[in-house]
């Protein structure tokens, strides 16, 4: 179910309104306790949440009638079962904090990483609420992402879901027409379509950004063999393109697009421009070991990482 954070802002302002019915905290069929404006029969202990308190904590989730309007409805009963399904598993928000301030925080968090302003979904807002709710040791409770168990031939492998996993279809673009929002999984994805189309330039150009931001991401996040994640989604994305045609990448980067070249010099100006990863590592994070144990995105991104720092030594590194 996809929801826009600015929409989800927006309601939860919004004055009471006559076509707000009333809102149920239920336990489900699954033992979980869920925000409902219609109780199932299968739901047990329902109970009306109030509707005059001035605050809705996290601790108790009385969702005000003034946060309910119209088809927002919907939005806000997603929103709040998210919370309270995944609040002490994936992240960790403050029992005090209300729905309105942890709605906030989204929009500003995408305000501030520069992340774009279209819809997203249970995943996508969970990974957000990471970020800005990070979870310590004392505070998470065990929890880990479904794993898939795949069997070729006599060898059977595991991984959890989402790992190394493209979210977006960005096509072949120069990385001009690119943003800081594509992980590596989803550019080398559009490396493969421009291999296909011919355009070898343009692939090497999305080739050279997905290494660098690779690169940045295994230096941020903290399992290590997390980290070596980048080496096997490369393997992954070009193991079915033929080997000619992976060493036209390789000589457009060292030939048509040589340090010190004029191109090259424009790809860089571009590559600063785009600036570094706005994105959340979710795709890499979930590689690692510490997936299948534990909350994966407990304490993932190093404490003292420093972005900047990180970002021009890669920049020095490959454009210099």
């Amino acid at each position: 179910m996809k929801r826009l954070f600015l929409i989800l802002c927006m309601f939860l302002s919004f004055i009471a309104s006559a076509n707000a019915g009333p809102l149920y905290k239920c336990i489900d069929k699954d033992k979980i306790e869920i925000i409902t404006d219609h109780p199932q029969d299968e739901m047990k202990k329902c109970e009306l949440l109030d509707s005059n308190k001035e605050t809705s904590p996290l601790s108790s989730l009385n969702t005000k009638k003034q946060f309910i309007r119209n088809s927002a409805k919907k939005d806000a009963i997603w929103f709040v079962n998210l919370l309270k399904k995944n609040n002490g598993k994936y992240f960790c928000v403050p029992s005090e904090k209300t729905i309105k301030e942890i709605s906030q925080s989204l929009v500003n968090y995408s305000q501030s990483q520069n992340l774009p302003d279209v819809t997203y979904g249970d995943q996508p807002t969970i990974e957000r609420l990471a970020a800005i709710y990070p979870c310590n040791s004392s505070d998470a409770v065990t929890g880990r992402p479904n794993i898939i168990t795949e069997k070729k031939g006599k060898i059977t492998s595991m991984r959890t879901e989402g790992s190394l996993e493209s979210k977006q279809d960005v096509g072949c673009h120069p990385v001009s027409e690119l943003k800081n929002t594509y992980t590596p999984a989803d550019l080398y994805r559009g490396v493969v379509q421009c291999i296909a189309l011919g355009q070898y330039t343009v692939g090497a150009e999305m080739y050279m950004l997905g290494n660098m931001y690779g690169l940045f991401d295994a230096e941020r996040v903290a399992d290590r063999t997390a980290a070596q994640g980048i080496i096997v989604l490369q393997m992954e994305a070009f193991s079915n393109i033929d080997k000619q045609k992976i060493n036209k990448i390789n000589k457009t980067l060292s030939v048509d697009l040589k340090k010190g070249g004029s191109a090259r010099t424009k790809l860089c100006s571009d590559i600063r421009s785009l600036g570094y990863p706005a994105y959340y590592p979710s795709y890499m994070i979930l590689h690692g070991i510490k997936a299948f144990h534990d909350s994966p995105y407990q304490n993932a991104i190093k404490k003292d990482f420093d972005a900047e720092k990180t970002w021009n030594g890669l920049l020095k590194k490959n454009c210099t």
